[in-house]
């Protein structure tokens, strides 16, 4: 069918100064979209511009402030289309149906109100010739697994009708995957830096108990010629740091959540955030920096106590 594929938005005046975007589309179009009715009537492709007819969406219903569908009009500033007669009034328009609020554009943005305009001249595609087909888009309903069928038979049809097998066309999840590539740019840019935030923090932690187990050799050798374990030199060494990673992760966790909820907040539609992802985070870095203080342990434990007294 005949229908331009997301941007066929618009952005018109109300009578009371306020703004509101219209899309025009078919009811074939509407169906194919799966758009969700709430109440009335989801118009097929009998329904006219001259009948000053649309369907809104929940959010334009809200907007608008619709006490009652059936009696409350919509009165735009200017008239949103002309015929040939060139009417001098602006009638308003009746809303017809009701439809679940969607999004079409990037979940990242709020839902706006919207109007769906629905033209009846959109669907005499099938009688249009080469000419007047020439720059239109279709939008296709493919079944799966006879997409290179489709593509090929569009071919011959354009070879048929403009004498061309340069054919154009796009598939929408490529579209939509498109609307995303900022969003997938700016999640590369996070992945990256938390990485390399974890990397300096283990390089961090690494000098950081290379200079204290070095400064404290003479204290551990003293311990192993009483007779200290690995064990004990190990829990000697590790206690401070255990409380310093345990007061970091106490006061890391609520600002992470906080911010986690905040990002996701500000998407439409959104997926449930899983309680155990941040204590994931804190067991990996527990366990880095386990295995580098096990590391610096096993080193301290590997001295011989008579080297190091007799040096220092």
């Amino acid at each position: 069918m005949y229908n331009d594929i997301f941007n066929t938005d618009a952005n018109v005046k109300l009578a009371n100064g306020d703004n509101i975007d219209i899309m025009y589309m078919t009811g074939g179009a509407a169906r194919m979209y799966g758009l969700q009715l709430v109440e009335g009537v989801l118009p097929d492709d009998s329904l006219s511009m001259e009948d000053y007819a649309c369907v809104a969406n929940e959010a334009a219903i809200k907007a608008l402030g619709i006490k009652n569908r059936e009696t409350d009009l919509v009165q735009f500033a200017d008239r949103i289309f002309w015929t040939a007669a060139r009417e001098k009034d602006n009638p308003p328009y009746r809303i017809v149906g009701v439809v679940r609020d969607f999004n079409n554009g990037r979940q990242s943005e709020p839902v706006k109100p919207l109007l769906l305009m629905f033209e009846t001249w959109q669907k005499d595609y099938d009688i249009l010739d080469a000419h007047q087909m020439e720059g239109r888009n279709f939008l296709l309903d493919i079944a799966e697994g006879h997409e290179d069928d489709i593509i090929r038979e569009l071919k011959d049809l354009e070879m048929e009708l403009f004498g061309t097998t340069e054919l154009k066309y796009q598939w929408v999840e490529d579209k939509r995957l498109e609307l995303y590539k900022e969003d997938q740019r700016t999640a590369r840019i996070f992945v990256t830096f938390s990485l390399l935030a974890i990397a300096v923090t283990c390089f961090g932690v690494l000098g950081l108990m290379m200079f204290d187990v070095r400064r404290r050799f003479r204290e551990i050798a003293l311990r192993k010629v009483n007779g200290a374990t690995f064990r004990d030199i190990a829990l000697l060494l590790s206690r401070r740091y255990l409380i310093i990673f345990g007061i970091a992760a106490v006061a890391s966790l609520p600002v992470s959540l906080l911010v986690i909820h905040r990002l996701m907040a500000s998407y439409t539609i959104r997926t449930s955030f899983a309680w155990w992802i941040p204590l994931v985070s804190i067991a990996l870095i527990l366990a880095l920096c386990a295995l580098t203080l096990w590391y610096q342990v096993w080193k301290a434990t590997r001295i011989k106590p008579y080297k190091v007294l007799k040096e220092q």
